[in-house]
């Protein structure tokens, strides 16, 4: 009797550790609603999904749905049909009720996107049941990579037929307990092994139209195929927007070279930018300039002065002689001076502030 109570505790375990990975299903589809539609469509969901339910009544699997999807992952595993977990549920149903009520139309809009993650999640538990226990791991912000890994205790005789898939490429290894890798096109038992899948989406299609671009990917999904219960999830098809630099922009960038889709502008190289005046209000001299413009050096006009005071020097001196030969005479002289001025050379090659040097690019692809 001993022995059959630790059997019954060892597989009711491996099915709570089950169940908390088969819970990242549902967190997937309340995480796809809330990406693509928005944190209120995922709110309306749960709560119109849940919280219709006597939380005091309902039975251990119901309420451990509703944990998993309104918290998310771990939630509806053991423990879940405790006293606690329920009156978190019914404190989470009252504090959004009346947000959930006036936005029926969030639920209905929200529930399109759920229905493949909870087809998954029930076939995850089908599976966990005969002891095949799957690990799903989505990454990027468009499910671009996806990991399954695949654990089995079962010594019978369920088979792994290999995956089905649809705009996800995908690389599958198979290694026993003992070290020995198995070929997966062999349809080989599933008898105490590790699966390990590694998916990835296909590449979007991109588009960019006057100033706008267009990330699209297509609807994918993923089958895990077995001789029992298969495994498979879906994931919703991609349109995402986002703004872009229209041809014939010019910036300056931090860097030795252009990125992708831009050129260098050769206008630019060495010379300062400066605005159109476009209302030609004579801000620039030259007026309303074409775009891609280029002037030479220049210098306002302007003059120097210069000024002096002009001397004029006097002198004189007297002569005179002695008694008998007296003599006298009188000598002055006028002196008128002239200055001249000259500038001497100074400064450097050119007249500019202080500057920082970029590199201009010009975008190039439409």
């Amino acid at each position: 009797m001993f022995k059959y109570s630790l059997l019954l505790l060892s597989f009711l375990s491996a099915i709570a550790s089950a169940n908390e990975s088969c819970d990242l299903l549902l967190q997937h589809g309340i995480t796809n609603i809330t990406r693509y539609q928005s944190a209120d469509h995922a709110v309306a969901y749960k709560w119109h999904k849940h919280c219709g339910l006597d939380f005091n009544t309902v039975s251990d699997s119901q309420v451990a749905r509703a944990s998993a999807t309104i918290f998310g992952y771990g939630s509806g595993s053991a423990g879940s049909n405790s006293n606690q977990q329920r009156a978190k549920l019914a404190k989470w149903c009252n504090e959004n009720q009346q947000f959930a009520e006036s936005r029926s139309d969030l639920f209905a809009e929200a529930e399109i996107l759920s229905v493949p993650a909870l087809s998954s999640w029930q076939q995850c538990i089908a599976m966990s049941r005969k002891q095949i226990n799957i690990g799903f791991l989505p990454n990027g912000d468009h499910n671009q990579f996806v990991h399954f890994e695949i654990d089995s205790s079962h010594d019978g005789n369920l088979k792994y037929l290999g995956l089905e898939k649809q705009n996800y490429e995908c690389t599958e290894r198979m290694v026993r307990t003992n070290g020995n890798k198995v070929d997966t096109n062999l349809q080989p038992e599933i008898t105490n092994s590790n699966i390990q899948i590694d998916c990835k989406r296909l590449a979007p299609e991109i588009t960019e139209s006057a100033g706008i671009g267009k990330i699209k990917y297509e609807a994918g999904y993923i089958s895990v195929n077995t001789s029992g219960p298969s495994f498979a999830i879906a994931f919703p098809k991609v349109v995402s927007t986002y703004y872009v630099t229209p041809p014939n922009s010019v910036l300056a960038f931090n860097s030795t070279r252009c990125p992708a889709g831009w050129s260098p502008y050769e206008p630019a190289f060495g010379r300062f930018v400066r605005g159109i005046d476009y209302k030609n209000q004579k801000i620039d001299p030259v007026g309303k300039r074409k775009p891609g413009d280029v002037r030479s050096d220049t210098l306002k006009s302007h003059s120097h002065s210069y000024e002096y005071d002009q001397n004029r020097h006097k002198g004189g001196h007297n002569r005179g002689g002695r008694a008998g030969n007296e003599r006298f005479s009188a000598f002055r002289t006028d002196s008128n001076e002239t200055q001249t001025s000259n500038t001497e050379k100074t400064g450097v090659t050119e007249t500019a502030p202080k500057s920082v040097a970029l590199l201009y690019c010009e975008r190039t692809i439409n």
